[in-house]
């Protein structure tokens, strides 16, 4: 595992926040659930064409797989440590303003 490796993982890791400062609590589960995919996807884009060096071709499958790591980690993360600790409810708190009120 190198640096960048790594990297992917802090932001698997710090997914779920930014999916809790995007959404309030009235926002549907289901959308939630597609922009932390849409996250893990870009970590795993993103991880899979920084870790190509110049001259190479880009390892799609490698990229898919960082991709699903980056969701169960973010996944993990969210069910076993950020809602439990309530860390969820205070960052849809801080978030934008709820239309619905």
């Amino acid at each position: 595992m190198n640096a960048r490796d790594l990297v992917a993982l802090a932001l698997a890791l710090i997914a779920p926040l930014l999916v809790g400062l995007l959404t309030k609590s009235s926002t549907p589960s289901g959308l939630k659930a597609a922009l932390l995919a849409g996250l893990s996807v870009a970590v795993g884009v993103g991880n899979g064409f920084v870790n190509t060096a110049p001259g190479q071709v880009w390892e799609w499958r490698a990229a898919v797989v960082t991709a699903v790591v980056a969701w169960v980690v973010a996944v993990a993360t969210h069910f076993g440590l950020y809602k439990p600790a309530g860390v969820t409810a205070r960052l849809q708190a801080v978030g934008p303003a709820d239309p619905t009120g």
